[in-house]
């Protein structure tokens, strides 16, 4: 009952990582010094892997804080080896990230632990105010609320509204 206990003390602090690290908003998005409030909202299965440092979420896994939410069927998370950061993170397989009035799907999206960025391939889109992009790959920034896309870039712009 004991190493249950521990197991499950484990998975919550890395499911508590894992959100954080995903769900990092901008500063626009919730007050500096106001905490925001981490929510799983649902995950089949948490496996981690103490040698490796690897947390894996898997099935219809949806995340929310302050203004994104987060959905796919999988993510894999490297620690770094004192297990007090990120290295990256992947959410892999119909990926759909809401970001206020943003939205961007993809086949995988990558997180990497310094960066800002969300790198989105396979058939990624990105919606906003009547904007829609697709393209081979789609980086979007969440403390600039940039985009860049590449390869076979197709799409519609709206002059005057962001993306």
């Amino acid at each position: 009952m004991r190493q249950k206990n521990n197991y499950l003390n484990i998975a919550v602090v890395l499911i508590s990582m894992t959100l954080i690290f995903f769900l990092n908003i901008s500063k626009a998005s919730c007050a500096e010094t106001e905490p925001v409030k981490i929510e799983v909202r649902h995950a089949d299965k948490i496996d981690y892997d103490a040698n490796s440092h690897v947390v894996i979420l898997i099935g219809s896994v949806h995340i929310v804080r302050g203004t994104m939410s987060v959905k796919c069927d999988r993510v894999n998370m490297t620690l770094t080896r004192d297990e007090k950061g990120i290295e990256n993170a992947v959410a892999e397989g119909r990926v759909e990230i809401l970001d206020g009035t943003r939205r961007g799907r993809a086949n995988k999206a990558v997180f990497t632990e310094g960066s800002s960025e969300i790198t989105m391939t396979g058939n990624p889109k990105l919606w906003n105010e009547g904007n829609e992009i697709s393209a081979d790959q789609i980086i979007y920034n969440l403390k600039t609320r940039s985009m860049q896309a590449e390869g076979k870039v197709r799409g519609f712009i709206l002059p005057g509204s962001e993306f």
